[in-house]
């Protein structure tokens, strides 16, 4: 649980500093571009974000792991209110590759950012939300623990 809230405070954090940058009007010796401070923030800080955001991953995988072997027992075990517990694990886990591939993504200074896909693949990791996926992962961790609950109380019954 910790893990997560470091990771996605820094996720949130990362962004930040990529929207401070995206504001710097570019230098004189570079073409008039939206993303040339993004582009600086990148190339200065991007690799730092994307190992430490790699660290917290790592540190949350065995758990992300743990989460969704549990959805693949209850599955064998029919439990009750299995499509539910599924739900909950499967969007905890999308969660954890949402970051990831911003982590991917904020690491690699050397592109081609004339390309328009390597500009519409920017545009879609800058959808990523630390807001959003505390929320979710709060709602989803919650559903998950009921199912795991409402298990409990069937089969100890």
């Amino acid at each position: 649980m910790l893990g997560r809230i470091f990771t996605t405070e820094y996720l949130r954090l990362s962004k930040i500093g990529v929207a401070a940058f995206s504001d710097t009007p570019p230098l004189p010796s570079e073409n008039d571009d939206k993303l040339s401070g993004v582009i600086k923030y990148i190339e200065e800080h991007g690799k730092d974000d994307q190992t430490q955001l790699f660290e917290y991953l790592k540190k949350a995988a065995p758990s992300r792991n743990k989460i969704l072997s549990l959805a693949t027992k209850g599955q064998v075990l029919g439990l009750k209110n299995y499509d539910r517990c599924y739900c909950a694990c499967h969007n905890l886990s999308l969660t954890h590759g949402q970051i990831e591939g911003y982590a991917s993504i904020i690491g690699l200074k050397h592109r081609n950012w004339g390309n328009p896909d390597v500009r519409k693949n920017w545009d879609t990791v800058m959808t990523v939300d630390a807001e959003t996926i505390h929320e979710r992962h709060n709602t989803e961790h919650k559903a998950f623990l009921e199912s795991v609950n409402d298990a409990y109380l069937t089969i100890y019954k």
